[in-house]
Parts: C-alpha cells; structure tokens; sequence
C-alpha cells in the first residue's frame, strides 16, 4: 500500500511540474509605438484536418516574421508606411497597403488543398468584423523570429525576393488590399466562444 501511494505521489507531483512549466502567452501589444503600426497574422486551426497542418511562413517583403502554425497568432510591430505582405505554403501570396501610424490590421492566412501541398491566401480583415475578438481569445500567440538584420533568418529569402519580383513585375494578380477600412485604433478585448 505504501508503494502505490508513494507512485501516486510521484505521478501528481509530475503532471502539476508538466503544467507549470507551459510558458505564459505572450500579452497583446494594445497600441504601437510611435510612427509604427501593428499587423496581426492570424490563422485558425481545424481539428482532424489534413489540410492543416503544416506552417504558414509569414514576411513583410524580403524579411522574414516568423512560422504561423494552425491555432496561431503572430503580432508584429513595424514602420507605418507601404508594405507587402506574402505568406507561403505551397505558394506565395500577398497583402499590399499603406499602414498608418498608431493603428493596428488583422491578416488572416487562409488555407485550402492544392495538388501536392496545401496553398495559403492572406485574407484583410475589415475593422468591424465581429470575429477578429474571439480570433484573439482563442489563438495561441507566438513571438515574431528574431531578426538578423535585413536578410531575416529564413533558408527561403531568396525564393521571397523572386516573389516580391513576380510582383512588382505584374505578375500576380488579385492582391488584397489594405486601406482605411482595415485599420483599427485598438484591438477589441479577447474573447472565447
């Protein structure tokens, strides 16, 4: 009898150190910094689907933001100003505008089956779409990579710069764009559903 309740002991004491030692979400940044902008990349995550699982590589033009898995948020501070947004997954796709300074957008990478991998489409979300505060509330938020420098830390830059290229070249029709109706002055308090 000892036995059993020294393993149970030993169990309990195991699975509270697995739960204390999840690191805390990241907290939402509710403003930007001066002359800056925030760009929210959100993406849902379906359960049991095979379309969803690998990561959406997220960029702002040549520099790399950082992998957006299925259930993920991504906040990302950057220079008010033009912008080109691209995620990847099996292709490329993009979102162009001229953030404004002191607002914040919400993206939203879309996924949907393609030949041999799964394609990413980046959605705008308008700044009155009701969704975007249980997107907060139910999304695990993850950092933005670490930057190093220009070149961002990502093996596919180079295939990054050949699309921002494909691009500017007319290339690439039915971009989304980002205006006035996207931006928001605060982002909406997280909720659950």
């Amino acid at each position: 009898m000892k036995n059993w309740s020294a393993r149970l002991a030993v169990a309990l004491l195991v699975s509270l150190a697995g739960c204390a030692s999840s690191p805390p979400q990241p907290e939402l940044k509710a403003v930007p910094g001066d002359k800056m902008a925030i760009v929210n990349f959100v993406r849902l995550g379906y359960a049991a689907s095979a379309v969803d699982t690998a990561d959406v590589e997220v960029w702002d033009g040549p520099h790399f933001i950082g992998a957006l898995p299925p259930g993920g948020l991504i906040q990302y501070e950057v220079e008010a100003g033009s912008h080109v947004f691209m995620g990847h997954s099996g292709n490329w796709s993009y979102a162009t505008g001229d953030l404004q300074a002191g607002k914040q957008y919400v993206l939203k990478a879309n996924i949907a089956p393609g030949f041999a991998t799964n394609k990413v489409f980046l959605g705008v979300a308008k700044a009155d779409d009701l969704r975007i505060s249980i997107w907060l509330g139910e999304l695990k938020r993850l950092p933005p990579a670490a930057r190093q420098g220009a070149a961002g830390d990502s093996p596919k830059r180079a295939e990054a710069v050949e699309a921002m290229s494909a691009l500017e070249a007319g290339r690439v029709r039915d971009v989304p764009q980002i205006g006035p109706e996207n931006a928001l002055d605060r982002l909406p308090e997280p909720k659950a559903r």
